[in-house]
């Protein structure tokens, strides 16, 4: 009589269960390779000196630091710009990726379950027709001796949170651009008002000269001077006309939308009356702010974690694999006879050709070049903020100096006016006074255009302006 295996049908599901219970308490021994830990950096310990110290980086720099502009249309661009930009969606999918990556790795830490079914028939003269069925399940899993996996793990989580920075950095990026061109367009509009008024002052003067040359008045080379100036103030209006025009063409890409869809009315070139009051702060809050320092510390932590993983690699790896089920020659009673496998497979590496070796030394490579862009990163930050700080400072003079030119040169031709009209001088003295005072005004409106992009790069230099990770998953 043929006496089953097992006393009862999950007999075999236990063991198996039992086994890999053992298994995954075998396989929490240490960690090989470095951990992360972060390097000091050099600082400026002037500017360390020179910051208030109790500055909390959370609370430095308000997220929508742009409505300190006080431009409502700003404000609309930026949103728009928000939720229809590709490059933003771009990186809210690599962010995704990275959490699957993050998925993938994990499941590497646990065993893979499958099961089977089967049937075989076969007819030979020395056996006869014979037929079996199978039906039962699979395990396998490699133990997690070294960390190997656990490193692998870590390394996906150090990725996921550079690509979640990175999402930020595009996040302050976009902002930044959307400001900048927008400003750009304020200042177009201000130039072709300008040039339209003095187009038409020249236009009426050219006409004046006209009539006194048709009168023997004046010389024809008067009238041929004065219509050359109009042509090139004409020509100096269609290029402000085309530079409005691309830079709105910018705006509609940076805010994912057709160029025909984005077209902004005239208006005024806004004016600062006052520069937001920005606070720097330290130079390690800088570090825990600005997102491309942040990412390339994760990058940096990815790369450690990698060490570790190629050192495990090299060391003895143990696979259990287990199969179990049911076996019987009659599909009616299948389920009265089991079996179990179970087989422990260790690889041991003796020779690669040093492949394993080169792999060790390839991720120590890698991690002292992502050091070093850390670095470079955190550098070139501390340049930025130093550069922006230069520029405003500069700038507020210039543009001090620019506006007293022109409120002199004002004077002075409301002055020549005056004298014009009771015959004191000639229209030539006034027409030189009203060219310089046309250029004056061209150069003030171009620093403010500057002062204004050179405060976006401050926000952006500082880091400010980026929402918190759970933007990354919410985001369109």
């Amino acid at each position: 009589m043929h006496t089953p295996i097992f006393p009862n049908r999950t007999r075999p599901l236990l063991n198996l269960l039992t086994l890999f219970l053992a298994a995954q308490l075998l396989g929490g021994c240490a960690e090989v390779g470095p951990d992360y830990k972060r390097s000091e950096l050099k600082t400026d310990k002037q500017f360390e000196e020179t910051t208030p110290a109790q500055l909390d980086p959370a609370e430095v720099i308000r997220r929508d630091w742009w409505a300190e502009f006080n431009d409502p249309t700003l404000t609309d661009l930026i949103d728009t710009g928000l939720t229809g930009s590709y490059d933003l969606k771009i990186l809210v999918s690599r962010v995704l990726a990275a959490g699957a990556m993050i998925d993938q790795n994990e499941a590497d830490l646990y065993p893979s379950l499958g099961s089977e079914t089967g049937a075989r028939f076969s007819d030979s003269k020395e056996t006869g027709d014979s037929q079996s069925f199978t039906a039962g399940l699979n395990l396998s899993w490699e133990l997690d001796i070294w960390g190997k996996n656990k490193r692998r793990v870590k390394a996906a989580k150090a990725e996921q949170q550079a690509v979640k920075a990175d999402y930020r950095a595009g996040y302050l990026t976009l902002v930044s651009d959307v400001a900048i061109s927008y400003f750009t367009i304020r200042q177009y509009d201000a130039m072709l008002a300008l040039t339209k008024s003095y187009i038409k002052d020249n236009e009426l003067i050219l006409t004046i000269y006209q009539q006194q040359a048709a009168a023997g008045i004046e010389s024809e080379d008067k009238v041929y001077r004065q219509r050359a100036l109009v042509n090139e103030n004409r020509q100096d209006l269609l290029e402000a006309q085309r530079g409005r025009a691309i830079q709105e063409h910018k705006l509609a890409a940076l805010l994912g939308k057709p160029t025909s869809e984005v077209k902004l009315d005239r208006g005024t070139n806004p004016s600062l009356k006052q520069l937001p009051e920005v606070p720097v702060g330290l130079p390690s809050e800088l570090l825990n702010r600005r997102p491309d320092i942040l990412a390339a510390e994760y990058r940096l932590n990815k790369a450690t974690q990698e060490i570790g993983a190629a050192k495990a690699a090299r060391l003895p790896s143990i696979s259990l694999t287990a199969r179990g089920g049911f076996t019987s020659a009659a599909l009616s009673s299948l389920l009265s006879g089991g079996f179990l496998g179970f087989l422990p497979n260790i690889n041991l590496p003796i020779f690669d050709g040093g492949r394993g070796k080169a792999e060790v030394q390839k991720a120590i490579h890698e991690m002292e070049v992502e050091k070093n862009k850390w670095a470079k990163t955190a550098n070139t930050a501390f340049q930025e903020v130093a550069d922006s700080l230069t520029n405003l400072a500069n700038r507020k003079e210039q543009l001090s100096i620019a506006g007293q030119r022109v409120a002199d040169l004002k004077k002075i031709q409301a002055q020549l006016k005056s004298r014009l009209e009771l015959g004191l001088i000639s229209q030539l003295e006034l027409i030189d006074v009203q060219q310089s005072l046309f250029e004056a005004l061209k150069a003030e409106k171009k620093i403010s255009n500057q002062l204004f992009r050179d405060t976006v790069l401050l926000y952006k230099a500082l880091g400010g302006g980026w929402p918190d990770s759970s933007a990354t998953v919410t985001a369109k």
